[in-house]
């Protein structure tokens, strides 16, 4: 990656460069379902953060593919990624739904994300905002108040 500035070298300088290429088509989205209500669309950043968790995502699915389950795989510089790249996922995870969630003003609202970039308020009982698919149990959840 190549960044520049205060950001250089971190996860915040590949959403920056997402969002500067407008790359953001690695979210597999679901429709808006029956009885979910658009209540917008995500910005160029918002867009970034999710696109950006789903890429390492991926990159922590494969890695996993690589690894055998042996004690010397286990403790190799590739296997050991995995620990780094988990702590970006769940920063990713709360700061696209803090993005989200702020320029809504709706914290305490069950919200998804689905096709062409919609938010969507979910019904009361529904569970989960975003579900990706692929390996380890990993999804976006935000119900409510609790990310």
């Amino acid at each position: 990656m190549e960044g520049n500035g205060i950001f250089s070298g971190t996860f915040l300088d590949e959403v920056g460069e997402l969002i500067a290429k407008k790359q953001f088509d690695s979210l597999e989205l679901d429709p808006v379902e029956e009885g979910e209500e658009v209540i917008g669309e995500m910005t160029d950043l918002e867009k970034a953060a999710f696109a950006l968790f789903e890429i390492k995502r991926k990159e922590v699915v494969e890695t996993c593919k690589a690894c055998d389950d042996t004690p010397e795989d286990r403790a190799s510089p590739k296997c050991a990624r995995i620990t780094m790249l988990k702590g970006h996922l769940e920063a990713l995870k709360k700061l696209s739904w803090v993005l989200v969630e702020d320029r809504l003003q709706m914290h305490d609202v069950n919200l998804g994300i689905r096709a062409d970039h919609k938010i969507v308020k979910l019904p009361d009982k529904h569970e989960s905002g975003i579900s990706l698919p692929g390996g380890l149990g990993i999804q976006i959840l935000k119900i409510g108040s609790g990310r």
